[in-house]
């Protein structure tokens, strides 16, 4: 075998070892893939204003290898949003009951006057509207229909109503302090007088029970009482107006 053919074969074979080594080597080294699970554990909501709330969802990143080895990472993501609040408006005439959250709410009836008698301890008391203004009565019935004790005018229940007059204008709930005590009343006066009630607002009603009571409202002489109004805001996610139409 001449020198150069000697040669030849020594090269293939040192290529042939050389490929073997480096299939061998390659076979052997470490091929990395990832996979990413996702597992949602217990979503912890924490309200950060009255209006938005962040939720926490933690997730897994699992990274994988062909050797047994497992590397667990934990993700935490956080999401903030603003849930949208739900409003209606209700509206109802003299006489009909409407609901808002666990309470049923009626106007018994409407009466205007002059001259307001009320029970002071065990009598009567009258009283006169200032001049050029007249007295409004409103009877109301509430009702807890709910299963627990309540304060009807609580924090977070129905608010007190507002009367709103023709003009548009709105009247806060008056007392009898605000009016002219007659300490002699006349025989017409008595005979005139409407009588007022006063509504308890502090007292709490136990579950399937009512009570009635007036609220009273000064209004301006031209003026009709056209609507009453009344609001359910448990929270800032719910909001119930009740508007109800005094005339027909």
């Amino acid at each position: 075998m001449r020198p150069t053919t000697l040669t030849l074969v020594v090269a293939i074979a040192m290529l042939l070892v050389g490929a073997a080594v480096g299939y061998g080597l390659g076979s052997s080294a470490a091929t990395v893939r990832t996979v990413v699970s996702t597992v949602a554990s217990p979503v912890t909501v924490t309200f950060l204003s009255p209006l938005t709330a962040t939720a926490r969802v933690t997730e897994t990143a699992t990274f994988i290898t062909v050797r047994p080895t497992t590397i667990t990472v934990p993700v935490t993501v956080t999401t903030t949003y603003t849930p949208r609040p739900t409003s209606r408006i209700v509206e109802a005439s003299v006489g009909q009951v409407v609901s808002a959250g666990p309470w049923r709410v009626a106007v018994l009836y409407v009466r205007e006057a002059t001259y307001v008698k009320a029970m002071v301890l065990g009598s009567w008391s009258y009283y006169q509207a200032p001049e050029g203004t007249r007295v409004v009565i409103v009877r109301l019935r509430v009702e807890n229909a709910g299963t627990e004790v309540r304060y009807p005018f609580g924090p977070a229940e129905l608010s007190t109503p507002v009367l709103i007059t023709s003009t548009n204008r709105s009247c806060g709930t008056a007392y009898t302090y605000e009016l002219k005590r007659l300490w002699s009343p006349s025989q017409e006066v008595v005979e005139r007088a409407v009588e007022y009630s006063a509504l308890d607002i502090f007292s709490k009603l136990a579950p399937g029970t009512f009570v009635e009571g007036d609220f009273m409202y000064i209004v301006p002489e031209g003026e009709t009482p056209l609507k009453l109004y009344i609001t359910y805001w448990p929270s800032p996610f719910e909001k119930v107006e009740i508007v109800v139409r005094l005339t027909r």
